[in-house]
């Protein structure tokens, strides 16, 4: 009988706590063009762009979680040792991230993320005939981590760039807008 009315008491303090921190969430969503960079170790690269939407949840003024989709809008050529090359494009690509910000005055937020990584790269070869340059595909995971900053144009309206490692050999830079729901 004690244990249930320590309970009944525990949670009725919380509630007010539990309440203010739902009242200080702020949801978004975004939308911004992207320029990856697929780079082998070998040094050749190609840079592929794609769209990228998040959305996501400021949970408290210096804490945010966020979700990253993106297709790719265009394939770039990779260039290899001889008369093979591979256009490299974004299938897919989807994140979750932290988000801890530090927000100087109203106006700039500086971010950083840390989170992991699902992308789905595409290789073709241009010489598909030949045995020991076949076309790739398929999805890769790993943690990943970026920061970027923003700026706050109107009440509920912001632009920003952000810098993110997503998959090995694959990292970003996206500029966009992002909205306040």
């Amino acid at each position: 009988m004690k244990r249930l009315a320590l309970a009944i008491v525990v949670a009725a303090i919380s509630a007010p706590s539990f309440a203010d921190t739902y009242a200080a969430e702020r949801p978004y969503i975004g939308i911004d063009y992207q320029i990856g960079t697929f780079e082998q170790k070998s040094g050749a690269s190609a840079e592929p762009t794609a769209i990228r939407l998040r959305g996501g949840t400021e949970l408290a003024p210096m804490l945010a979680v966020e979700a990253h989709a993106a297709i790719g809008a265009d394939s770039d050529t990779l260039r290899v040792a001889g008369p093979t090359s591979y256009e490299v494009e974004l299938n897919a690509l989807y994140a979750v991230f932290v988000r801890p910000q530090i927000n100087l005055g109203d106006v700039v937020s500086i971010y950083g993320l840390l989170g992991y990584t699902y992308a789905d790269m595409k290789a073709t070869s241009s010489t598909p005939s030949n045995p020991l340059t076949p076309s790739t595909s398929g999805f890769q995971k790993k943690a990943s981590f970026g920061g970027g900053a923003d700026l706050k144009i109107s009440k509920n309206i912001r632009v920003g760039a952000d810098y993110v490692e997503y998959i090995d050999g694959y990292k970003a830079v996206s500029a966009g807008i992002r909205i306040s729901l």
